[in-house]
This record gives structure tokens, sequence and C-alpha cells, in this order.
């Protein structure tokens, strides 16, 4: 006879059937449910009865990971590109094993000697450990093992990453700098705070002229068209007269120069096809930068910048994060929040200057 047994879990309960089957006791997951651990049982029970069990073969890490990876075929290709770098990773020094045989310590060991390679970030090592608890937690979900080793493992701890900014002075001549063909894409990232797969994504049909709005919807990745990430990731902003003039003349620049626009993107390559990351960076913000004589900085600082200046200007936290699209408010105050602080002596200022009067003082 077969039996439950009840596990407490971070987030409620996690069921199991025992059983016995050819003198070895097997432990097989049944979900989160009482009931589905009461329907797994009955089934194990009569497919035993009836002679017609077969039980659950042994499988080894990399058999486990790739039928994981599988499941992400369809993520965006940068994502999957370096979660499989992952697995390569991890295959490489315990992916022959059976996943059962897989302990706590194995993986601890593993986790130390990445460290002490200094090789990975921070954040490279914690997102190593998500992976790992990830594929395991499926491994236990298709019942071929019982614990998940890689559960009391804890991430480090991620500093901040250090934040570039460009004043407005340096912004203006990094536009100044920027030739003509390419100024309204500077111009665009500066004053919208985009990121660059939304701004190399962006169509005509995007742009509003009579209301000065931009509709963000998509981003470029790879040469392939995505929806964003989030529902707030979808946003729209408004663009100032000088941006507007700007986008109109590009517009007018790009009819004569492609008037065969396949994707109706504003950024387009020479031959109207989406343009590669990389490539533009290097060979348009990239040069802006070396002809302004302004430090090497990252295409995202414009974005940083942006940022920058709607808190310098007193936006409240939740503007900035419409603005920028951030999923939460948390996010843009994980990111920025640093820049708040000065405001508090402001506020204060102000406050005493509202409430207590010139007149009530004396």
């Amino acid at each position: 006879m077969a039996s439950i047994i009840r596990r407490a879990t971070k987030k409620g309960y996690s069921y199991y059937v025992i059983y016995r089957h050819e003198g070895k006791q097997i432990w097989q997951y049944a979900g989160t449910k009482r009931h589905l651990a009461e329907k797994l049982k009955a089934k194990i029970e009569h497919e035993i009865n009836t002679g017609i069990y077969e039980p659950v073969k042994d499988i080894t890490f990399k058999e486990l990971a790739d039928k994981w990876l599988n499941l992400r075929i369809n993520t965006r290709p940068k994502h999957y590109k370096s979660t499989k770098a992952h697995i390569v990773r991890f295959n490489a020094v315990f992916g022959h094993k059976e996943v059962k045989r897989i302990t706590q310590e194995d993986l601890e060991t593993f986790i130390i000697s990445l460290q002490s390679q200094g090789t990975l970030s921070p954040a490279s090592i914690s997102r190593t450990i998500m992976i790992l608890k990830s594929i395991f937690r499926k491994g236990i979900e298709w019942g071929y093992l019982s614990r998940n080793p890689a559960e009391a493992i804890k991430k480090p701890r991620v500093p901040k990453p250090n934040i570039e900014i460009l004043e407005p002075s340096e912004i203006k001549k990094l536009i100044e700098a920027t030739d003509e063909k390419h100024r309204c894409f500077i111009m665009f990232a500066a004053l919208t705070g985009c990121r660059l797969s939304e701004v190399l994504a962006l169509r005509w049909s995007d742009i509003d002229f009579a209301s000065s709005r931009v509709f963000i919807r998509q981003t470029l990745q790879s040469g392939k068209f995505y929806e964003p990430k989030t529902n707030l990731s979808k946003r729209v902003i408004d663009i100032p007269p000088a941006l507007v003039k700007e986008l109109k003349i590009h517009q007018a620049r790009l009819a004569v120069e492609l008037p065969q626009n396949p994707y109706d993107l504003v950024f387009p390559t020479s031959v109207g096809t989406p343009r590669e990351e990389r490539n533009t960076v290097r060979r348009i913000f990239d040069v802006a930068l070396k002809r302004a004589g302004l430090r090497k900085v990252g295409f995202h600082s414009l974005r940083h910048s942006y940022a920058s200046q709607l808190i310098h200007q007193g936006e409240d936290i939740l503007t900035v994060q419409r603005l920028l699209g951030h999923a939460s408010a948390k996010t843009t105050l994980d990111r920025y929040g640093h820049l708040f602080e000065g405001k508090t002596k402001s506020a204060v200022a102000k406050l005493e200057e509202s409430i207590l009067k010139e007149d009530i003082l004396q």
C-alpha cells in the first residue's frame, strides 16, 4: 500500500506519495493539493495491483537540465543563450550524476568554486543558484527526486551597479557632435529615456505628431520583435517640441533615402532592416561620444540621465516609474533611490515655509 506524506514549504505544502516496488522505497511528488496526492496514490496502487506499473527511470542531471531547457526554447534569444551557458557550466561538473544523488554539499562546493575563480559577478552567481533551484524543482514535479538540494542555498549579496549619468550640458554636446543623419536617434533616446531595444523597435505608426506623444509597444532583440516584458513597459511618453521637430526632419530625410521602408522603422539600417544593437552603439553612440570629447559611458547612461533629470526637477517616484516603464516603484527606488536623498531637506524646508509663516515666528 502507498502512503501520503505532507511537507511544509515556503509557499505552503507539498505532497508526496511513498510506496515500495521491487524492494525499493520510492517517493513521487504529487503537487501542492491533497486531492492530487490521493488521485496519484490510487493510480499507483491500481497500476501495481494490475501489473502495469512502470517505475520512473533514473535520470542524470544533464538529461534533466536538457528537458528543463527545452521548456524555454521560445524565450528571448539573449536570455536563452545566457541560460544555456550556465547549464553547460553545470554539466561539466555533475552532468553525469543521477539527480537523486546530488546533494546540497555538492552544489555549495560548486558555487564556492565559481566564486573563488573570480570570473563571475555576484549577479551571475545569484542567477546560477536561481537556475539550479528551478531545474531541481521541475525534477521534483516530474518525480525524479523527492527534495530540492539547491533550495537552502543562499544567493550572494549583489552590490548595486554604478550608474553613469551625463549632465545636461554633456548631453547637449553629445547631440551636437552626432552627425546629422543620426542626430535624431541620440536625441530621441536622451529625451525619452527609452531602452535601446525600444528605440530600435520604434515604428512611425507609434508616433502621434498631433499630440506629441510616443507609444512604446514593442522591443527589438537579436533581429526579432517582442512584446515588452511587462504591461507597464507598454507606455505613452510625451515628447518636447524640439524632438517633434527633429523627428519630422528625420522622417522627411528618410523618405528620400529609403522610400521603401518595409518595417516602417523610425531608425532602420540603410536598406530598411532592423538595426543590430552592438553595431548601432559602436558606430553611432561611441563615435559621437568621442567627437564630443566626453568620457566613455554605456548607451544606457542616456536612460539613467533622463531619470536623474526627472528626479532633479522634482518629479515623484510614480511619475518616474511610469515614464521609465519599470514593473514597480520598488525597481525605480532600488536603482535611483539615492538620487531622492537630497530632496528631503528641501521638502522639509518647504513644509516649514508653508506651515510656519514668518509672521507666526515673530
